[in-house]
């Protein structure tokens, strides 16, 4: 992990891979592969910069605290992640290693309208 300081603001990063059980949840049709998927989802994590201090600064907590893991999920418009559908839902896993992306969904609709039907 790097906890970076420069001159304007404080820079937080750390490593963003894939669990080694992820699940793809595809409630629309595309064709696009769980590869290309999880990658455009670990490239939005990065690239945004309130996502990234917020578990960045959880993983660095967690190694402080000796604990293990803290799970997070947000749901976001697909085409911020540049992703077929209307909407994503993603699960994360954040340890004291880094962040890792734990499941994927891509809806038609809200995800809040899935879970309430139990579907995701």
């Amino acid at each position: 992990m790097n906890l970076q300081n420069d001159l304007n603001s404080r820079s937080y990063s750390c490593p963003v891979k894939d669990a080694r059980d992820l699940r793809l949840d595809l409630r629309i049709r595309c064709g696009l592969e769980a590869e290309s998927v999880s990658y455009a989802v670990r490239r939005f994590i990065r690239r945004s910069p309130t996502l990234m201090r917020t578990y960045a600064g959880e993983s660095y907590r967690l190694r402080l605290e000796h604990r293990r893991r803290s799970g997070f999920g947000f749901a976001a418009p697909a085409a911020l992640l540049e992703l077929p559908g209307s909407w994503a839902g993603v699960r994360i896993s954040v340890t004291p290693a880094g962040i890792e992306v734990t499941r994927i969904g891509l809806f038609g609709s809200i995800p809040a309208a899935q879970r309430a039907a139990g579907i995701w």
